[in-house]
């Protein structure tokens, strides 16, 4: 891999990690059951470099973040 590929891979996975729930491991399971624990914390706790993780982790980030539009977007309409 080179050191632009790197770059890319930690900036994506920083993303990712602003917006990943709090059980996220079981999630990404749930979606990705090719993907085993080890792996996902990995990469999540020592930066390993693991494009399939990655995938399934910006995934689950993206739906956490909708789910978090909807519900600010309820709690607007209430008040």
């Amino acid at each position: 891999m080179t050191e632009q590929e790197k770059i890319v891979f930690r900036k994506r996975l920083h993303e990712a990690k602003k917006h990943l729930p709090y059980r996220y491991g079981t999630i990404v399971r749930a979606l990705h059951p090719e993907l085993s624990f080890p792996s996902i914390y990995n990469v999540i706790n020592k930066g390993t470099f693991n494009t399939d993780v990655l995938v399934a982790l910006e995934q689950v980030a993206r739906i956490q973040k909708k789910s978090e539009k909807k519900v600010k977007k309820a709690l607007k309409v209430t008040t």
